[in-house]
């Protein structure tokens, strides 16, 4: 079956952040008649810019690597950056990191894996935690989630941008709530009970080597 590269039509138009709308989106016939067309889904914010690589280096990082179930570009380490694993490694600019968190701001995600996802995700969630559903799922495949050194964003901060999220969103009381009704029981990255790790590949996204860098 060929597999389609394109952007989500306005033919429905939903009035929510990034993850709920997908939710939303996905339940409904158009919208999951379209998604299932694409072997990879981009789901990203609408105000980074690139700073290194292309976005097609991405979806092909995707499809050379079919273990992968999510990965991120490397974040430009002037901008705005919530997780330092997110942020470019210099030592690595031409290869990608295997690694046990996948930020939610930039992410490519196989069909397979938002299907996973979305069997656990619902809109309720509004977004802030996202992230650590998501890589608390896939953990238990090895090698699923990278940051791509290879490829860089940079995330604007929030006086250079026009609008910003609700303060409602920003917060972990949406988290507590929904992971408390779903018991959904995870640590966050870099607490205790997190798998950290990271290997490297180096030289070249589809390089055939790696260095390993144990971090636990």
């Amino acid at each position: 079956m060929m597999m389609e590269r394109s952007v989500w039509p306005p033919i429905s138009r939903v009035l929510t952040t990034k993850f709920p709308g997908l939710y939303r989106i996905w339940n409904t016939d158009e919208g999951f008649k379209w998604f299932v067309k694409h072997k990879n889904i981009a789901i990203w914010d609408d105000d980074a810019p690139v700073d290194s690589g292309s976005v097609e280096d991405l979806f092909t990082i995707m499809d050379v690597h079919p273990m992968l179930k999510a990965i991120q570009p490397s974040m430009h380490p002037l901008g705005k950056n919530s997780y330092d694993i997110s942020v470019l490694d210099p030592s690595n600019r031409n290869g990608m990191r295997f690694t046990s968190f996948v930020e939610m701001g930039f992410p490519v995600v196989s069909t397979e894996g938002v299907m996973e996802f979305l069997a656990v995700y619902n809109d309720e969630l509004e977004d802030w935690g996202c992230d650590v559903v998501m890589s608390a799922l896939f953990n238990i495949y090895p090698l699923s989630m990278a940051v791509i050194d290879a490829v860089t964003f940079y995330n604007p901060w929030p006086d250079d941008k026009g609008e910003s999220a609700p303060k409602a969103l920003l917060t972990e009381e949406n988290w507590l709530d929904w992971s408390e009704k779903y018991d959904f029981q995870s640590p966050f990255p870099g607490e205790e009970g997190w798998p950290v790790f990271v290997k490297y590949k180096r030289e070249c996204a589809t390089c055939e080597w790696m260095t390993t860098l144990d971090l636990k």
